[in-house]
């Protein structure tokens, strides 16, 4: 069994938390770039934040989604995607 939370999981936490910053209508990545530094162990939390840091013409908008554990920086995401 995994002793720390994969990769992908990580790229899962950044979408949910860039589709509740946006709200109900809702946030589909289509670019995203992805950066990890270390494990998140699963026996203690992995905090989450979350950033619009550019909203482009039309319905379009990038966030930054960033996690962090015991001080630690664990991944980061930036997501670009319409807002319909």
């Amino acid at each position: 069994s995994a002793d720390h939370v994969p990769g992908a999981f990580h790229q899962d936490h950044a979408r949910q938390a860039a589709s509740a910053l946006v709200g109900p209508q809702g946030f589909i990545p289509v670019n995203a770039s992805n950066s990890f530094w270390r494990y998140a162990e699963l026996d203690r939390p992995c905090w989450i934040d979350v950033t619009q840091t550019a909203s482009e013409s039309g319905n379009t908008m990038t966030v930054e989604v960033t996690g962090r554990q015991d001080g630690h920086s664990v991944f980061s995401s930036t997501m670009t995607g319409p807002v319909s």
